[in-house]
């Protein structure tokens, strides 16, 4: 006999704890590779993800990824947090998931502690 806990798919009855989250998924060396947006589980063990640019952070392309490949990524309640993870956080350059210092990092305005943002210099 099968324990309970076992199966493979999400019970129904569950709410989707994931969706609506903003998240920076992750590569296999633990380096941010997309930042977006989940929007839901259209069936058990895949979910439509909204992607967003890197440069303007406005919506790219969506994607279907599997569950199991998310669970490294890093997520958050709200884009404004996300943000910040990325300037100043786990996901902030020189973090263990942003070691290298690229283009971008150095022109992109920076959010301050009081959610403003800063020119580049």
């Amino acid at each position: 006999m099968q324990h309970p806990k076992s199966k493979q798919t999400r019970d129904e009855s569950m709410p989707d704890v994931l969706a609506g989250q903003f998240f920076h998924s992750t590569k296999e060396t633990g380096a941010v590779e997309w930042q977006g947006y989940v929007i839901g589980s259209p069936q058990p063990g895949w979910y439509l993800v909204q992607l967003f640019e890197w440069l303007c952070g406005e919506p790219n392309l969506r994607r279907l990824v599997r569950f199991e490949s998310m669970e490294h990524w890093l997520f958050y309640e709200s884009a404004e947090t996300m943000r910040f993870s990325y300037d100043y956080g786990t996901a902030r350059e020189g973090g263990p998931h942003r070691p290298q210092t690229t283009l971008w990092d150095k022109k992109r305005p920076k959010m301050t502690h009081n959610g403003k943002y800063t020119s580049p210099k």
